[in-house]
């Protein structure tokens, strides 16, 4: 067995409930659960969508899985790290480690110096940061963090986000009170 194949077997368990949630959200949209409405402004037609159904709710209940195994393969990378660290003989049950995600280099550092660094080699500060939220390119960490935490204390919340038309074409009033045709599709 690998070190690492805890944590890849959340990852491929999470991949598993996204596949899920992708075939259950095609299942309700294929009932066509909305319609498209107008809405009168003087001359002006506004298009709405009317949903006739909501969500299942239990597609909030996949959303949380997922997020739970996600979130749960980065601190069993932590764990496995730790096992191979320098204090890993007073590791136990009672140890709390997981993966540090910050949306700032301070409060990361806090937690390297306070949690991590007895448990882990020096050499795992580099990329442990590189990878934090507060670079570039890593904001999706932070949103996992968020979304992991409240899926604890609540289901995520489920909307449904229709395009209004996938072509459109006619006359449009611009800004400047011109007539203009155009067609977009």
């Amino acid at each position: 067995i690998h070190p690492l194949d805890e944590s890849r077997l959340k990852v491929i368990r999470a991949q598993e409930h996204i596949d899920a949630l992708d075939d259950k959200i095609s299942e309700y949209l294929s009932t066509n659960p909305y319609k498209f409405t107008f809405k009168v402004h003087g001359d002006k037609r506004v298009p709405l969508v009317r949903v006739k159904v909501p969500p299942p709710f239990y597609l909030s209940a996949i959303i949380g899985d997922a997020l739970y195994n996600l979130r749960a393969a980065l601190d069993l990378l932590i764990w496995q790290l730790a096992l191979r660290g320098p204090q890993s003989t007073s590791l136990s049950d009672k140890t709390r480690l997981y993966f540090p995600i910050y949306d700032a280099i301070g409060p990361f550092k806090d937690n390297w110096n306070k949690a991590l660094k007895p448990f882990l080699s020096a050499a795992m500060f580099t990329p442990l940061n590189e990878v934090q939220p507060y670079h570039s390119g890593n904001e999706p960490l932070a949103t996992l963090r968020q979304l992991s935490n409240e899926d604890k204390h609540r289901l995520p919340l489920l909307t449904i986000n229709v395009p209004v038309m996938a072509s459109l074409s006619g006359t449009f009033m611009t800004g400047e009170g011109q007539q203009v045709t155009a067609g977009v599709g």
